[in-house]
C-alpha cells in the first residue's frame, strides 16, 4: 500500500469517487467499510508510517514509504481493547458454531422435506431456510474463522479470480440474503392461515402451493438482484488511479458512473427495505395476530384444526409442534434483524466513533451466526416427532450394524 492510497482514503479529492475501493482486508466484510478504512488509516497506517519511515524532522513521508506492502501483522494491530476478545471468539467459538450447524441442519432438512408432504407444507419453507442459513454461515462465519487463523480472506480471493466469478458470487450473496428473509415471511403467513383460518388450511397450505410460492419468490428475487451483473465488476489495479498496488478488487463498477450512483444511493435503500424492514414488519404483524388468536381461542382452534387434519390423514400433533418451532424461529429472526435495523439507523444518523461501531458490528455478526447455528436445534428441542424420527433412524442404523 502506497502513500497515495492512504491519501485517497483519508483525504479524497473532491472529484474522486464518493466511496473508494475497499482495499484494507479487515474492512471487506464490515457493515461500515468506509468508516472502517478511515479509522484504520488514522489509527494504524499513519502511526506505523510515522514510527518507521519519517526522518528525525518528520519530512519526506512519501519518499521514505516503502514500495511494497506493510508488515504482515499490520492488519491485526488495530488499537482496540476488544480486539483480543474478538480474535479468540473467532478462533475458538466459530468452529463450534459451524459444527453445531452441520450436525443439526442436515438431518433436519431431510426430515422437514418429508414432513412437507405428510405434516405441513410450511416445512418446505423451513427446510429452505435452514439450507440457506447454513450456506450463509459457512460463507461468512467460516470465512471469518479462517481469516482469524491465517489472515487470508478466501471469499475475497475467490471473488477476484475473474470478472465472472466476481459478478456471480455477488449476485448469489445478495440472493441468499433476500431468500432467507422472504422464506421466513412465507412461513409466518402460512402459520397465520393455520391459526386464523383453519378451515382453509388444506386448500391453501399444500405442498404444490408451497412449490409455487418458492418458485415465485425465486423468480422475483432473481430479478431484484440482477443488477449485480452490471453494477459490480472486477476492478483491475490499473483502473483505480491511486490504488494501483492494491490488487484487483470485486467492487462497485467504478468505470460506470450510473452503476456507482445506483450502488451508493439506491441499492442500500432497497436492501434495507426488502431484506430487513419490510420482512420484519410482516413477520411481526403475523406473530402478533397468531399469539393473540392462540391466547383467546386456543382450545377451540386446536380442536377445530385437529378435526380437519384428521380427515386428511395428517399428523395433528406434529403439526402443532411445527407451529411452535415456527413461532420460536420467527421471534429469533425478529430479534436478530431488529438489531440490524437499529445498527443501520444508528450508523446513518449518529456520529459514533469507529471503535463503538466495530463492536456493534461484531455483535450483529455474532448474533446472526448464533441464530444460524442453533436454529435447527429448536426442532429437536420443541418437536417430539423430529426426535422420534432421529431416534428411529439411529436405532435402525445400529441394529443393521
Amino acid at each position: 500500500m502506497r502513500w497515495k492510497q492512504i491519501q485517497a482514503i483519508l483525504y479524497p479529492e473532491p472529484d474522486s469517487p464518493k466511496n473508494p475501493a475497499i482495499v484494507i482486508p479487515a474492512c471487506f466484510h464490515s457493515t461500515f467499510p468506509d468508516d472502517c478504512q478511515i479509522a484504520w488509516g488514522e489509527k494504524v497506517i499513519l502511526p506505523w508510517i510515522h514510527k518507521h519511515f519519517l526522518d528525525m524532522y518528520g519530512r519526506n513521508m512519501s519518499g521514505n514509504y516503502p514500495e511494497g506492502q506493510v508488515l504482515p501483522n499490520y492488519y491485526n494491530s488495530y488499537p482496540n481493547s476488544f480486539g483480543p476478545i474478538r480474535n479468540n471468539i473467532e478462533k475458538f467459538l466459530y468452529p463450534a458454531l459451524l459444527i453445531l450447524a452441520v450436525i443439526g441442519s442436515l438431518p433436519c432438512i431431510v426430515i422437514l422435506l418429508k414432513f412437507s408432504h405428510s405434516v405441513w407444507s410450511t416445512c418446505l419453507y423451513l427446510a429452505i431456510l435452514l439450507f440457506v442459513n447454513l450456506v450463509k454461515l459457512f460463507l461468512h462465519c467460516g470465512n471469518d474463522w479462517y481469516y482469524a487463523l491465517h489472515e487470508k480472506d478466501i471469499f475475497i480471493e475467490l471473488q477476484v479470480t475473474s470478472n465472472s466469478i466476481c459478478k456471480v458470487s455477488s449476485f448469489l450473496t445478495g440472493f441468499a440474503l433476500y431468500m432467507a428473509s422472504w422464506t421466513m415471511v412465507a412461513s409466518v403467513i402460512e402459520l397465520l392461515i393455520m391459526v386464523r383460518f383453519p378451515s382453509r388450511l388444506y386448500q391453501m397450505c399444500t405442498r404444490d402451493r408451497a412449490n409455487s410460492v418458492v418458485l415465485l419468490i425465486t423468480v422475483l428475487l432473481t430479478f431484484i438482484n440482477l443488477h449485480y451483473f452490471w453494477t459490480w465488476a472486477l476492478t483491475m489495479p490499473e483502473d483505480m488511479m491511486e490504488f494501483k498496488d492494491a490488487g484487483p478488487v470485486c467492487h462497485t463498477n467504478k468505470l460506470d458512473q450510473t452503476s456507482e450512483d445506483f450502488n451508493d444511493n439506491i441499492a442500500p435503500v432497497i436492501n434495507f427495505l426488502l431484506v430487513k424492514l419490510i420482512p420484519c414488519i410482516i413477520v411481526c404483524v403475523c406473530l402478533i395476530i397468531v399469539i393473540i388468536t392462540n391466547y383467546k381461542r386456543r382450545k377451540q382452534l386446536n380442536d377445530e384444526t385437529e378435526s380437519l387434519l384428521g380427515k386428511y390423514f395428517m399428523d395433528p400433533s406434529a403439526m402443532f409442534e411445527m407451529q411452535k418451532v415456527t413461532i420460536a424461529i420467527a421471534i429469533w429472526f425478529l430479534l436478530v434483524h431488529s438489531y440490524g435495523i437499529v445498527i443501520d439507523l444508528v450508523s446513518k444518523f449518529t456520529d459514533l466513533p469507529y471503535n463503538v461501531l466495530d463492536v456493534l458490528d461484531f455483535a450483529q455478526h455474532f448474533l446472526r451466526y448464533l441464530f444460524y447455528s442453533l436454529e435447527p436445534w429448536l426442532f429437536f428441542l420443541l418437536s417430539k416427532k423430529v426426535r422420534y424420527v432421529i431416534d428411529t433412524i439411529l436405532q435402525n442404523h445400529f441394529l443393521e450394524n
